[in-house]
Formats: C-alpha cells, sequence, structure tokens
C-alpha cells in the first residue's frame, strides 16, 4: 500500500470510479461574466460554477486531469450550471458580475476575497451571488459529484462539506476505501501541508505509519477509521495523512528535505514496527507518539484530545484513558 498518494495512483483510482473519460471542454473560458448570468438564467440552470485555477498549481492540474475528465462530472455540470474556468495567472479582457470591463487576474482576486489556496471551486446562483467556495480538492471524482449535489440541495446552509462528504460515506457500507476518507490527499510535500493545515484552520497534522500485511494497520482502517465520529473529530482539527514505512515514494519532510516514505519512517522517525500514529504542531514539531492500535473508535478520539489538551505532557495515555472510562 503506498502511503503518498501521487498523481498516477489519484488517475488509477479515479479510473477504477469512472471508465468513461471526456476531454475537460464543458469548462469555457469566459469573455463576459454577465453575459454567463444571462447564460443561466435563458437555459434554465440551477447556477453558475467558476473554477479557479493558476500556472505551476500541481492540485490544479489534478482537478484538470483527473476529475473533470470524468463523463458522470461532466454530464451532471453541464446538466446543472454553467461552467467557466479562470486562469489567476493569465491577464486577459473580461466583463465582471458589475458589468464592467476588467481582467481575468482582477476578477480572480475579486472573486477570492478571502485569498484561498488555489484550486477554488465556486458556486454562484443564476443571479450571479456566491453560494458557496470550495478550495482544494476532492479526493476522487465522486465527492465533486458530491459537492455539486451539496450546492443543488442546499446543504451548504446546515452543514459543512466535510460532514455531508462523511454522511455519503457512511452510507455506501459496503463500498471499499472508506477508511481512506479519514485521509488527506497530498502531493507528498509535507513541508507544504504545513501551511495549508494554518490556512484551513487546523491544529496540527497526523501521521499514520503503516505497512502492507499489518494486520493491527487493518484494524485500526476498518473498525475505526471507517466511523463517522471519528473521521468528524479529526478532519476538523488535523490534516491527516498514511505513510507506508517500506515504500520508496518521495516525500518532502517537515524541514524541506526530499526522502523517501522508507528514510523518512525508519531513519528520521525510527518507526521499525506498525502501526504508529504521531502528531505534529503547525511548527512540523513532534508532539505525541503512540505505538499500536487504540481500543476502540471512542479511545481514538480520546488520543486526540489528549495530545490538544496537552495532557501528554503530565500524564500517561493509559490513566488518562481510565479516567475518561470511569469518570
Amino acid at each position: 500500500m503506498k502511503s503518498i498518494v501521487i498523481a498516477l495512483m489519484l488517475t488509477f483510482y479515479a479510473s477504477l470510479l469512472f471508465a468513461e473519460q471526456m476531454p475537460t471542454t464543458w469548462l469555457q473560458n469566459p469573455s463576459s461574466l454577465t453575459q454567463a448570468i444571462e447564460n443561466a438564467q435563458k437555459e434554465d440552470k440551477k447556477g453558475i460554477f467558476i473554477f479557479i485555477t493558476a500556472e505551476k498549481c500541481a492540485l490544479c492540474n489534478y482537478m484538470q486531469t483527473v476529475i473533470f475528465p470524468q463523463a458522470q462530472i461532466a454530464n451532471f455540470y453541464q446538466q446543472n450550471f454553467i461552467n467557466l474556468q479562470i486562469n489567476a495567472s493569465v491577464t486577459t479582457s473580461i466583463i465582471n458580475f458589475e458589468n464592467q470591463a476588467s481582467t481575468t487576474t482582477t476578477v480572480a482576486k475579486q472573486l477570492n476575497s478571502e485569498g484561498k489556496a488555489y484550486p477554488l471551486a465556486l458556486f454562484f446562483n443564476p443571479q450571479g451571488t456566491l453560494l458557496y467556495s470550495f478550495s482544494g480538492i476532492t479526493q476522487n471524482p465522486e465527492e465533486f459529484l458530491w459537492l455539486g449535489e451539496y450546492i443543488l440541495q442546499e446543504h451548504y446552509q446546515q452543514q459543512s462539506f466535510t460532514d455531508y462528504k462523511q454522511a455519503r460515506y457512511v452510507n455506501q457500507p459496503t463500498k471499499t476505501g472508506n477508511s481512506q476518507a479519514f485521509f488527506d490527499v497530498t502531493f507528498g510535500d509535507l513541508q507544504a501541508e504545513l501551511q495549508t493545515a494554518k490556512e484551513n484552520g487546523k491544529q496540527g497534522i497526523m501521521l499514520f505509519f503503516e505497512m502492507e500485511g499489518c494486520p493491527f494497520c487493518k484494524r485500526m482502517r476498518d473498525t475505526v477509521f471507517t466511523q463517522p465520529d471519528v473521521q468528524q473529530f479529526y478532519k476538523e482539527r488535523f490534516l491527516i495523512f498514511p505513510i507506508d514505512i517500506l515504500g520508496d515514494v518521495e516525500l518532502t519532510d517537515f524541514e524541506g528535505n526530499t526522502i523517501s516514505s522508507k528514510v523518512f519512517s525508519q531513519t528520521i522517525n525510527r518507526v521499525r514496527s506498525t502501526p504508529v500514529i504521531i502528531f505534529y504542531n503547525l511548527a512540523g514539531e513532534p508532539l505525541y507518539r503512540f505505538t499500536g492500535m487504540t481500543e476502540d473508535a471512542q479511545s481514538f478520539i480520546w488520543l486526540a484530545e489528549y495530545v490538544l489538551s496537552g495532557e501528554y505532557q503530565r500524564q500517561l495515555f493509559k490513566t488518562y484513558q481510565q479516567a475518561k472510562r470511569n469518570p
């Protein structure tokens, strides 16, 4: 099992979910956003979707080459939205939503007023009012379909997309890979992920060190990581990545060094047996290391609380857990 999800693996995973692919011709480069409003109303679309990308953006490229070419994605979004794409790095003329002459770089900045990281998916109603913005990528094409449904069914008014997505996974118990929803997608740059964690209001990064054939790793994945309470609690507070301690996949560690996941695991972090869970703060410094599997899902939540509260500096986790079970 590879721990760092690189583009080739994501492409393969996507192909398993959606066999038929289509060129990304359904995303148009607009010359006028007011024309998009007119088209949405004339064609009775349910909204306007704008994808903001940038040059040298690996995550943008992932969405464009892995997610968007899928036939089910194209059909769903074309049926429901006017679909546009703006490159924030390229300056061309465009009419903005206020029917004023502008440039694509200026419009991109205006639409991204909160300064979120690219890629950025923006959903507007047919009148051009922003409904929801989504920064980053989805782990697979199915999640991007769910994002569109999340908007159309107005779930964004009641719950976060993370909660909505987790509920969808829970309602698919027969599908493989439910534990994968616990993990975040990364291109292997842990130093960059620290900045992503800060920008998304996370409290740290959790790494799950595992190896193929490890029964305790599998049990954690099958019985703990699949639980909706666990997914919600951890994903609200951490970026979470699996690490294969025997893998040769290159990654960039927290200090900017390019090494294999095997070296990162066995030499840098001295992981010999699995599973091992290490919590890091937003400076990339290890806070706490837990070896083995937790007793159950509730114990795993307590483990995170133990770290975040700073109790790991004052007492053993065994003592903390016993106090939780027998208050």
